[in-house]
């Protein structure tokens, strides 16, 4: 399957699934979720600006200020955290940009205000590290990285050059 999302009507956010061999839509699943982004961003469009993550049955997708578990075979969501309602912070000014990043059963994004550990399967947050106050300049454009470095695992967030151990978050 091949996965591509969207802003549809300046409202909704969208995940299509399509077949490899034949590009057949196989489903759509949309939700409200869009935001409007500042100035210069603007200019370039207010929508999804996160890569999917498919670990090869499920499928873990960010919208602009939440991150949606999707099953894989129908589009069905599982579950959907909103960090913003859930951690009290501020709107994402330029949405939520953090690819997903799945390791083992967990799935790392840097959201609300912070870098967060997620189980994979039901949703829960794990832990929380590296908070900021959200907004304009703190947390808002990197992905999580993984890495192994003395045979330490550990998560980094580029943009404020952050570590976090994957177990603990520490």
């Amino acid at each position: 399957m091949v996965f591509v999302t969207e802003t549809q009507n300046k409202k909704y956010e969208v995940v299509r699934a399509f077949d490899r061999q034949n590009g057949q839509e196989l489903w759509k699943t949309s939700w409200e979720g869009k935001i409007k982004v500042p100035f210069f961003a603007g200019k370039r469009g207010s929508w999804i600006r996160s890569t999917p993550a498919f670990d090869g049955e499920r499928l873990y997708v960010s919208g602009m200020r939440d991150v949606l578990f999707l099953h894989s075979e129908d589009g069905r969501v599982i579950w959907k955290l909103d960090f913003v309602d859930q951690f009290s912070t501020p709107l994402p000014n330029f949405g939520f940009v953090s690819s997903p990043l799945v390791i083992d059963q967990h799935v790392y994004v840097q959201a609300g205000a912070s870098f967060v550990k997620i189980d994979k399967y039901t949703g829960e947050v794990i832990w929380r590290s590296l908070e900021d106050d959200g907004g304009m300049y703190n947390s808002a454009f990197s992905s999580p990285d993984f890495h192994i470095q003395s045979r330490a695992n550990s998560c980094t967030n580029p943009q404020r050059f952050g570590w976090s151990k994957p177990g603990n978050g520490g």
